[in-house]
């Protein structure tokens, strides 16, 4: 029987806001396609969360700025990245709208941000316990802006590889590549007839090659500039798309050999007719020429976020970025070869994730958690007798194990109870922030013989990298069962990421990791459970003897690789490789956790 958890239907909240139309644009479609997937899902406005004579100031100051006083938007953009006076003001700003956002939140499963500003007040929810739902930020921008990230947030989704790289290394965020979201209508090819008839109808020369020429929903940029460039090279002739900017239409349209057309809903049969696209680094075109296959080369970037985005294409090689008639020339001829198209498409390819699934898994991971939750909840309405005859028999037992040594933890500490290596071997242990990153490194983990520790909130994402790791012979450990189950369960349990794992086909090792002291009613514990303590160390903290040189002490052990705060994972790996070397070079055999055995 499904339970009402199960057939009552996931809603998501997604926030978006109406500066420009890439923000909604994604929103849009990422709503559409949860609700072919059977989700709930409301889009709202930020905007509508700020006071009346704000939402003015924030969507006609990005437009006049832009147009009017681009300076000072570079400003303004460069500025609201580094911590201070201007970044305070605009996290006030999303303090204004922590009420609306907050009473949006209340009836959902789940939240979506595709606006930086909405993403930070979603934050600033969660850091005071708000919202605990799953949250995720899915970046329109290929660039990474402070106000993109947060660590509060729980995961953040991009379209490109190269903009994941940049966050973890500057911002020690992890990413989620996830490709771009647009509408499905991009992918469908044009048949040459009804390309002829397009080109026909716009006039466009027959043989010469169309330079699509995007400017976004408003028209913004220097688009006069960008088009006399595209005359001036000669390569091709310049179709501009003028959005709403309809005195922008109206004076390219006066300018011989120039194609200008206002707001249209055909923009996907506009790209299969063009060769190539030539933009001012707005998100959400390039995604949308990406999906479609057609070249881009970015020039005359709107400010801030438009140059950031543009130089992150160009460092990914599927746009090059042009200041001058000549670059853009030379960056027009380049994209006009087959090759162009073929890496579009790599880079569509690579996009191993598709934002729903994303969503959702994190969705339901979290349900499933809960339900999990429950089901102990009821569990643990057992008889009185029950809980009396357990905690006997622990006292039982705490008590013999104190009297059979000094102490359970002065006894652990010399090795009785718990498991050791054999002598001369250690074992590494990696602990990480999580699962993902190592997913794709497991064979540098098993040559090292090196486990994994599991952390205690795992993802979609995470469970697939267990699995990984698993099959690829890495020990994965997770936490044991705290003592105070004890009181609830008298048989063999398994609690936190365990049973995710086990739940998902993942079997974890028998070894359970301490940091030194281990208790009575720990002992227990494992003893019902049949696991087996490890006692960890943190790696480096033990001189090792020179090869050749004497060691008066018993030369095995656990060592423990944990991530630091600011660490990458490639960071952290190194560490591991480091660790093994020294371990080999001081005479040491590299063995798994596994072959840690208890004394009797």
């Amino acid at each position: 029987m499904r339970t009402l958890a199960e057939t009552t239907p996931e809603r998501v909240l997604i926030v978006s806001a109406s500066v420009g139309a890439g923000h909604d644009g994604a929103a849009h479609e990422l709503a559409h396609r949860l609700r072919e997937r059977g989700a709930v899902v409301e889009v709202c406005d930020f905007l509508d969360a700020l006071p009346r004579w704000l939402r003015f100031t924030v969507r006609e100051g990005y437009t006049r700025t832009v147009n009017h006083t681009p300076w000072f938007y570079d400003w303004l953009y460069t500025a609201m990245e580094k911590p201070g006076l201007v970044q305070r003001i605009g996290l006030f700003v999303c303090w204004l709208a922590q009420p609306q956002v907050l009473r949006w939140c209340r009836t959902t499963n789940a939240v979506v941000s595709t606006y930086p500003l909405a993403s930070q007040t979603v934050a600033q929810l969660v850091r005071k316990g708000r919202v605990a739902v799953p949250t995720t930020t899915y970046l329109t921008d290929p660039s990474v802006h402070s106000l993109w990230i947060s660590k509060d947030i729980g995961r953040h989704l991009t379209t490109l590889s190269a903009t994941a790289q940049i966050a973890e290394r500057l911002y020690r965020v992890p990413m989620t590549v996830a490709g771009p979201l647009v509408p499905e209508r991009f992918t469908v090819p044009i048949s040459p007839i009804r390309r002829a008839e397009i080109r026909n109808e716009l006039g466009v020369e027959a043989g010469r090659p169309l330079a699509l020429v995007v400017t976004g929903s408003l028209g913004l940029g220097r688009v006069e500039e960008t088009v006399d460039a595209i005359m001036a090279t000669g390569v091709a002739t310049p179709l501009v798309l003028c959005g709403r900017n309809d005195r922008l239409r109206r004076d390219l349209s006066q300018r011989p050999g120039v194609i200008a057309l206002g707001w249209r809903d055909d923009v996907q049969d506009l790209m299969r007719i063009a060769e190539v696209m030539v933009h001012n680094a707005g998100g959400m075109s390039f995604s949308e020429s990406l999906v479609a296959g057609l070249p881009a080369v970015t020039f005359k970037c709107i400010p801030g976020h438009g140059r950031a985005n543009g130089e992150v294409l160009a460092h990914a090689g599927v746009a090059p970025l042009a200041d001058t008639v000549d670059e853009l020339a030379r960056a027009l001829k380049t994209q006009l070869q087959p090759s162009a198209t073929m890496v579009l498409q790599e880079t569509v390819e690579a996009a191993a994730e598709d934002a729903t699934q994303v969503v959702l898994g994190d969705l339901r991971a979290r349900s499933a958690a809960a339900r999990l939750r429950a089901t102990n909840a009821r569990t643990r309405q057992v008889s009185v007798h029950r809980r009396v005859s357990a905690v006997s028999a622990a006292a039982l037992v705490a008590v013999t194990s104190f009297a059979a040594t000094e102490g359970v933890a002065a006894a652990t500490r010399h090795g009785f109870g718990v498991a050791q290596m054999p002598a001369n071997s250690v074992a590494l242990v990696v602990a990480p922030d999580a699962l993902t990153p190592l997913g794709h490194r497991t064979r540098q983990l098993a040559a090292a013989h090196a486990a994994v520790l599991v952390p205690d909130r795992l993802t979609s994402h995470d469970t697939r990298a267990a699995r990984e790791l698993a099959a690829a012979g890495v020990p994965l450990l997770a936490q044991g069962c705290s003592p105070a189950t004890l009181i609830s369960h008298s048989t063999t349990q398994e609690c936190g990421a365990t049973r995710m794992l086990t739940a998902a086909g993942v079997q974890t090792s028998p070894i359970v990791l301490s940091d030194g002291v281990v208790e009575a009613p720990e002992l227990v514990v494992a003893r019902r459970d049949r696991t087996r303590i490890v006692i960890g160390e943190t790696a480096g903290q033990r001189r090792l003897p020179t090869t050749g040189e004497p060691s008066q002490t018993r030369l095995s052990g656990v060592w423990v690789v944990r991530q630091r705060p600011e660490q990458t994972s490639r960071a952290l790996l190194a560490a591991v490789d480091r660790q093994a070397r020294q371990a080999t070079s001081a005479g040491l055999r590299l063995r798994p956790v596994t072959d840690a055995r208890t004394q009797r």
